[in-house]
């Protein structure tokens, strides 16, 4: 997978994570309310191992946000 999009694929997922946290405020069911948060961990843990790979392929850019180097 292109840097660029791992990157895209990151954001989108922590974007998606925070979704489901918002949506889960709405939820009058507390069950509902539970699968939603578990989603969003979900979807952060894999963001995560997203940034993580990432880093590893191009450890001169870990850390940095934006994809440039200072």
């Amino acid at each position: 997978m292109p840097i660029d999009s791992m990157e895209t694929s990151s954001s989108k997922l922590r974007d998606f994570a925070f979704w489901y946290r918002e949506f889960a405020e709405r939820a009058g069911n507390p069950t509902i309310w539970e699968a939603r948060l578990r989603t969003a961990k979900e979807l952060d843990a894999k963001a995560d191992l997203v940034e993580r790979t990432q880093a590893r392929r191009n450890p001169d850019q870990a850390g940095q946000a934006d994809g440039k180097k200072s």
